[in-house]
């Protein structure tokens, strides 16, 4: 519950509402006041916090309505505007970024290993700022009810940092509440735990399991993100959530808008390659005819439909052929199908506009790799490392490499080092079993096989 509000009004510019409209994918589901709520928020934040970017990036309006508007609909079933008060700093970064002082924030996300420095996609700092990856804070708050949401998670940090400690115990005015929060998040974080041990498939993120703290924010992203799933499945701790945001997004936000399998609620996080089941209609989502055909695209390649999804973005790019991330999930694409030249040509075409995307060159190296020229998915790999050594498809990707030269005992070095990134990743343990198997020792490679099967029962054949 908050109790910090502010009187001050601030101009919204009429062109932000587009901006809204395509840019925050639950926004068009609010009914007249909860959007000029988003509104008077979004005006607040822009006009009175400190925007800057990371490493010379160039902030615009449109990035700071984006963030805006995704942190107001934490605010939409309030009597009153909250403005954040507690917040002076909004920093973003165009990609992912590494930080000098480790460990200095909360809430860091990250795909980091203990060994490796690997940049940071969001952090908040307590009393400090909220440090963005704009790259990541686009796609999540334009992509329908997949789950993740970086500038809902970040923003449950700071939040969480208003009762005191960032401890995944936020302000409630109440006593009662409170001792019913802590029992039953308590009691939903250690499952959680024990799920992601078990690598079972959960609707809640993995990363929760990580502290108290973490689980509320991923508990938050799936609030916003699939309120109708985490309704059926986690019923008293999102009745605690409506409680704490004022506000129950069921009620506004339609089944649909989950964008993810009603009939289970479920769908399986933290693993590289894994695909949804159903690929909802986009249509009453109001935006513009190039951004619903890039969010089909993006669900039809979750979902296994490659050709169909090759086409839908090649709809997006006959609209705007410049469009480096649509090129890129096209190659993703045609790389299923086993279009190898179209693949390779769409990651080239995509790296002229943004040389340095680990995306496309990983897509690239794949591409070159099933192609038969080591070379060039070599150089596309390690320019990938030289950014990010936590990168786990990667480090999968060079262990390919060496074992397709027979290196074994360099393929196995970079193939332990994807498994320790990836643990829940089943071609990273096949492939790692083979180059074992190949060196001769069977006990381990026996082991990571069956951790394999234990992932994906059809690990083998999706080789």
């Amino acid at each position: 519950m908050f109790r910090w509000f502010a009187a001050e009004r601030d101009p919204f510019d009429p062109a932000w509402e587009g901006v809204l409209e395509r840019g925050v994918w639950q926004y068009p589901f609010l009914d007249a006041a909860a959007r000029q709520r988003v509104r008077q928020v979004v005006a607040h934040l822009v006009a009175r916090k400190i925007w800057t970017g990371g490493s010379g990036f160039a902030v615009t309006d449109a990035m700071r309505v984006t963030v805006s508007g995704v942190a107001a609909l934490m605010t939409v079933g309030l009597d009153q505007p909250f403005f954040f008060p507690k917040l002076t700093t909004v920093i973003l970064y165009p990609t992912g970024y590494d930080d000098p002082d480790p460990g200095a924030g909360v809430g860091l996300l990250h795909s980091a290993d203990p060994l490796f420095h690997s940049p940071r996609l969001g952090e908040a700092w307590q009393g400090g700022p909220v440090v963005l990856s704009w790259r990541t804070a686009q796609r999540q708050a334009r992509v329908p009810g997949r789950g993740r949401n970086l500038v809902l998670h970040e923003m449950a940090h700071h939040l969480d940092g208003y009762a005191g400690d960032v401890d995944g115990t936020p302000y409630f005015h109440g006593r009662d509440d409170r001792r019913r929060w802590c029992a039953v998040t308590d009691e939903e974080y250690h499952r959680l735990v024990g799920q992601a041990n078990r690598r079972e498939v959960t609707l809640l993120d993995h990363y929760g399991a990580t502290n108290h703290a973490e689980f509320f924010a991923v508990a938050t992203e799936c609030f916003f993100e699939r309120p109708h799933a985490m309704r059926a499945r986690h019923a008293g701790l999102f009745e605690l959530m409506a409680k704490f945001f004022c506000q129950d997004p069921t009620a506004w936000l339609p089944p649909r808008g989950d964008a993810g399998p009603e009939a289970t609620g479920l769908e399986p996080r933290g693993r590289m390659g894994d695909r949804p089941r159903c690929v909802p209609d986009l249509s009453h989502l109001g935006m513009s005819g190039a951004d619903e055909a890039f969010s089909r695209g993006v669900l039809l390649l979750q979902q296994g439909e490659y050709r169909a999804a090759a086409r839908t973005f090649g709809e997006v790019l006959s609209r705007d052929p410049g469009d480096a991330e649509a090129q890129q999930h096209r190659a993703e694409a045609r790389l299923a199908m086993g279009d190898l030249p179209g693949a390779i040509a769409d990651c080239e075409a995509a790296l002229a506009t943004d040389s340095d995307d680990a995306a496309t060159l990983l897509t690239h190296a794949a591409a070159c790799l099933a192609g038969g020229d080591d070379a060039a998915a070599g150089r596309s790999i390690a320019r990938v490392l030289r950014e990010d050594r936590g990168n786990a498809l990667a480090w999968l990707l060079q262990g390919q490499r060496h074992a397709h030269s027979g290196e074994l005992k360099r393929a196995i070095r970079a193939l332990r080092r994807a498994v320790r990134l990836e643990p829940y990743d089943a071609q990273a343990h096949l492939w790692l079993a083979d180059c074992l198997g190949q060196a001769g020792a069977s006990a381990e490679a026996d082991r990571h096989r069956r951790r394999a099967v234990q992932l994906d029962p059809e690990a083998e054949r999706r080789r």
